[in-house]
């Protein structure tokens, strides 16, 4: 994953990107913060800065969207950003991640080998403590992935995983069973839900229910203290973390819910919260020149993706009503105002610096065409207009309405429903819109690639698509998870893409970016799977 430089504009430049987006591009335009063409410039910092090596006792507060129904999403079969955040903070998984280099590299486990295509050995640390004192042990890595194959089977938790196949090797080594053939799942294993418990801690908070609401789990950098639902939840460091060469500079956490992005980066500014997470490029871009804040970018390997709803819908079931949509985009609007200026429009179902990636459209080809689109919802119908509706968190508000003037144009009227992120969840997973916005994380050939396109999430649990699928879809995927190296996966994607081209099934944005707004001596932006933020590692410069 490469680390990107981001041009970040002013409010005016904003504004000015928001009305070409509403009337067409204009290639002559200027991002500017001013009006004398100046550029504002904000390096991205994200997994740069030294570690910090001081502790202190301090507390940490993240401003973060929205306040998660679970700490630990794992035990109840969820799935939610902020508590991916958050319980990150306190699960250690076996494998870890380099967020600069892409290599995986030791955790709870010091060494990993293939016993064939469906078994995974893990040689196991000697010196994890558990949050109850003990110590870990194969039992607890065999019980976690168990209770991941029952309580998050539906998901990418567990859905592939064959507990049948765990083995308990001697007590420094254990065996993992998968139902798939996938040479990258190990990346997969990097992610916060393959967080390693204890029976007995699940067992003392009061079984799954209860430890979800109160984790007193596991064995990372933190751990839980306190949730005042409604308020905040608050983490406090682990003074007996396995790891010598950590040092956690603050010690506590106090997670803070607004759901206004302002809000949020107006409390970093009143000193009431260290860090705002998950504000829009286009908002975040305007606090660049404010000297009172830091405000960082990055990307993370995900491209956004407009989804049109095949199987609840009647008229995305019209693939012309589908090609209108596709013609009446100004993709380069779109990418100018969704990356703040910096990004292009996305070619390819997969982020261009993902090694298997393949720019399969051309920039002519979708080209923005008012009267073609016109014409395909005449022939559907849809002549006198058509009336859809779009499911959306904060985060995506503004770029839905860019969308809205762009669709404007052609006779289709886009209503914005925006919501919390639990209700936003429950629904984009019942399909209770006509269009959505969500990427996929797609860093490896994991057998959770493609997931949208997975019959069997579309029926138990998915969070947007098209809730549409085909065997040959399905096969063209497996193919790409199962190719021998990214040579080969990069014939199978072509194959895979004209699948999608066909019958216009996904509508490839641009490369999906965070923005981060912090107090201005705040150092240590590091991030996790899918860019969410790995909080252990701030500290002050």
């Amino acid at each position: 994953m490469k680390l990107k430089r981001l041009v970040s504009t002013g409010l005016a430049a904003v504004m000015a990107l928001s009305m070409v987006a509403c009337g067409g591009s204009d290639s002559g335009s200027q991002n500017t913060a001013s009006g004398e063409g100046e550029k504002v410039v904000a390096e991205n910092t994200a997994n740069t800065d030294a570690a910090n090596t001081e502790k202190t006792d301090e507390t940490l507060v993240v401003a973060l969207a929205s306040e998660p129904s679970s700490l630990a999403p794992t035990l109840v079969g969820q799935s939610e950003n902020e508590s991916s955040i958050i319980s990150g903070a306190m699960l250690d998984t076996l494998v870890a991640q380099d967020q600069t280099t892409g290599e995986i590299i030791p955790n709870l486990a010091t060494a990993w080998e293939w016993v064939d295509d469906y078994r995974l050995q893990f040689t196991l640390r000697d010196d994890v403590k558990m949050t109850d004192g003990s110590t870990m042990t194969p039992e607890d890595v065999v019980y976690t992935f168990e209770t991941l194959a029952s309580q998050s089977g539906n998901n990418d938790g567990g859905k592939f995983l064959d507990p049948s196949k765990n083995e308990v090797v001697d007590e420094h080594t254990v065996i993992l069973g998968f139902n798939t053939i996938a040479p990258d799942i190990i990346t997969m294993l990097t992610w916060t839900p393959f967080g390693i418990f204890s029976e007995e801690e699940v067992e003392a908070c009061g079984g799954y229910e209860a430890a979800s609401k109160n984790p007193v789990i596991g064995s990372g950098k933190y751990k839980f203290k306190e949730w005042v639902q409604g308020q905040y939840v608050l983490l406090e460091r682990n003074e007996d973390y396995w790891n010598p060469d950590y040092a956690g500079y603050f010690k506590e956490i106090k997670f803070t819910f607004t759901q206004d992005a302002a809000s949020r980066e107006m409390a970093v500014e009143a000193g009431d919260a260290t860090v705002a997470y998950d504000i829009s490029v286009a908002q975040a871009s305007t606090y660049v020149s404010n000297e009172n804040v830091k405000t960082s970018f990055y990307s993370f390997g995900q491209v956004m993706h407009l989804w049109m709803n095949i199987r609840d819908s009647k008229p995305m079931q019209d693939v012309r009503v589908r090609e209108a949509i596709d013609k009446a985009f100004d993709y380069d609007a779109i990418a100018a105002y969704q990356t703040g200026g910096q990004g292009t429009q996305s070619l390819g179902y997969i982020d261009a610096d993902v090694p298997f990636a393949v720019d399969y459209y051309t920039t002519e080809e979708r080209a923005q065409d008012i009267e073609g689109a016109k014409a395909l919802l005449e022939e559907a119908g849809y002549g006198d207009g058509l009336t859809i509706t779009a499911l959306g968190a904060q985060d995506t508000e503004g770029l839905y309405t860019v969308m809205q003037a762009q669709l404007a144009q052609v006779g289709i009227t886009l209503e914005i429903n925006t919501v919390d992120i639990p209700t936003f969840v429950q629904g984009a997973n019942g399909g209770d819109y006509d269009v959505i916005i969500v990427g996929e994380y797609l860093d490896s050939r994991n057998p959770s690639a493609w997931v949208f396109f997975d019959q069997e999430s579309i029926d138990t649990f998915n969070i947007g698509g098209d809730k549409y699928t085909t065997p040959e879809i399905e096969a063209a995927v497996e193919a790409v998870i199962q190719a021998k190296d990214n040579d080969e996966a990069k014939e199978k994607v072509a194959e895979l893409e004209e699948l999608f081209k066909k019958d216009t099934l996904v509508l490839n944005l641009c490369p999906e970016m965070k923005a981060v707004i912090t107090q201005t001596d705040i150092k240590g932006l590091t991030t996790r799977e899918r860019g969410f933020l790995d909080v252990t590692n701030f500290y002050r410069e």
